[in-house]
């Protein structure tokens, strides 16, 4: 993705932009100069400089004439980020909070089973209800390819106080390599034809045959069936190969 691109994402002006890409190919300059490399107009260029000082982006010397130079670009970018995240994160705090009230006013002890579209829904419930865990979670997918770098940390912790199990596919052994080395229950098979997870033995989320749709519900009566199935499935597969493992 080019630097414009990202900085752009990260709130940048395209004024500002202009400036610091310009400083970053041409070297030290004064304003006057900038001015025309960045091709911003003379009048203007000074308080996209201010601008860029206060995201620390740039850096000046002398007196008269001002001389500015822009900061390392990965220093500036890495800053953004956090700042990014920080805000992002006083945000999710704030409306995870409100979410958390309006379904719990909404929808009191209610039965519901909520329809999810696309991987990126399945991607998205897995990781909440895998995170909020206490004590369980059991895995069957024959491709594993959504299980990211934060799912598995979020395995690895669980499995510290708790049962964690997967049951996948040959073609996911060495994905699942890391797993296994902090004694994460793996096994393996290629006869499988069903995806589910069952969190906590009553969270349940199921993909639905080959289409993009899943659903998550809780029911403990259900879980329960599916756990013993899953039991079946996981007695009859295959040990992770330990020889086959690539770290």
């Amino acid at each position: 993705m080019p630097l414009r691109s990202v900085l752009i994402r990260l709130g940048w002006s395209d004024s500002e932009v202009k400036v610091f890409t310009a400083l970053l190919e041409n070297g030290p300059m004064q304003g006057k100069d900038l001015a025309l490399k960045a091709d911003v107009p003379k009048p203007h260029v000074y308080g996209v400089l201010a601008q860029l000082k206060t995201r620390g982006a740039i850096k000046e010397t002398g007196k008269r004439p001002l001389i500015f130079a822009a900061q390392n670009p990965r220093v500036v970018i890495n800053s953004g980020v956090d700042q990014v995240k920080a805000d992002a994160d006083e945000i999710l705090l704030a409306a995870e909070t409100a979410w958390e009230t309006a379904m719990e006013k909404k929808m009191p002890n209610l039965d519901i089973a909520w329809t999810l579209h696309g991987l990126s829904g399945f991607v998205t419930e897995f990781t909440r209800i895998s995170e909020g865990a206490k004590k369980s979670i059991y895995i069957v997918d024959r491709d594993l390819q959504w299980l990211g770098r934060r799912h598995k940390e979020t395995l690895i912790r669980l499995k510290k106080s708790g049962e964690v199990k997967i049951l996948s596919s040959h073609d996911y052994e060495s994905a699942l390599s890391q797993l296994h080395e902090e004694k994460v229950e793996i096994k393996v098979s290629n006869a499988l034809k069903c995806a589910f997870c069952i969190v906590d033995d009553r969270s349940l989320l199921i993909r639905l045959g080959s289409s993009d749709i899943a659903v998550y519900f809780q029911d403990e009566f259900v879980a329960d069936a599916l756990k013993a199935s899953f039991s079946r499935m996981f007695e009859d597969a295959e040990k992770l190969p330990v020889n086959e493992i690539v770290s």
